[in-house]
């Protein structure tokens, strides 16, 4: 089975990202680093410091002072190696990071819009090739506008991070989250048609309700209209078919009274 590639399937705690620039995408956040960077630095001046007393005679070389020198060539060849390791191991992980972020959605940790589009076409094309269905589940937290307004949108971010939390533990290794707008969250579904996306998505409402988030000291039960749509028979949709019905699914869920999954109906707008 195709596995989608996913960023991360369960999200990293909120925090603010630190953007590196310069000197900080080389060396990160090491002291010992930059500890080497100031040796490697230094090793310069002290030879032409030594070369300038040689030249003008302040310095008189003996084969014991000469034989120190060397001894300090090979120390300084050796500490430039050990640097130029460090730095390189620095730049791996500074770049790890950076590609990270370029697909993770910053509050929640999972994936943003853009990578969840470019995950779904692919999905999509190789679908059409080899006749297997592709399904997405969108879910629009309800009353989220209410939290942020009563309580703040610090426990409005925590609640959408816990959600997209509870969501990532139930999740296939083939599955991707994305968050695709403000309080909207979508779980593509490779492989499922129909009828097991919509399973899915009544899954994915039990595992909402079973049990009230807890932000702040506050327990806020917290629900989602969801809505549901597939490739189906022909398996032709493109992207923005296929997650404008999804979209109008969950629009007719929230229509409905809210707390429900809806399945795409060639009747929605």
């Amino acid at each position: 089975m195709y596995t989608t590639p996913s960023p991360q399937r369960g999200p990293a705690p909120p925090e603010a990202r630190h953007r590196p620039g310069g000197l900080d995408l080389l060396l990160g956040e090491s002291p010992m680093a930059w500890a080497m960077l100031a040796l490697l630095l230094l090793l310069p001046v002290l030879g032409a410091v030594a070369l300038l007393g040689l030249s003008t005679g302040a310095l008189q070389p003996d084969p014991r002072w000469l034989q120190g020198v060397g001894a300090s060539l090979l120390a300084a060849a050796l500490t430039l190696a050990l640097v130029v390791a460090w730095l390189l191991r620095g730049l791996r992980r500074q770049l790890q990071r950076l590609r990270s972020l370029a697909v993770t959605d910053p509050l929640t940790g999972v994936a943003n819009r853009r990578h969840f589009i470019q995950a779904l076409e692919r999905e999509l094309d190789l679908g059409r090739r080899h006749g297997f269905p592709v399904s997405v589940v969108l879910l629009d937290l309800d009353r989220l506008g209410k939290i942020n307004r009563d309580h703040g949108y610090a426990v409005g971010d925590e609640v959408l991070f816990l959600v997209a939390q509870r969501l990532a533990e139930h999740l296939r290794d083939s599955d991707l989250l994305a968050r695709t707008a403000g309080g909207e969250l979508v779980v593509l579904l490779s492989h499922l048609g129909p009828d097991q996306a919509a399973a899915a998505a009544r899954r994915f409402r039990t595992v909402l309700n079973w049990q009230a988030l807890v932000v702040g000291g506050l327990d806020l039960a917290v629900t989602a209209s969801l809505g549901v749509a597939s490739t189906q028979d022909q398996g032709s949709l493109d992207v923005e078919t296929l997650m404008g019905r999804a979209e109008a699914a969950a629009r007719r869920a929230k229509a409905e009274g809210r707390d429900r999954a809806c399945a795409w109906e060639p009747d929605d707008r």
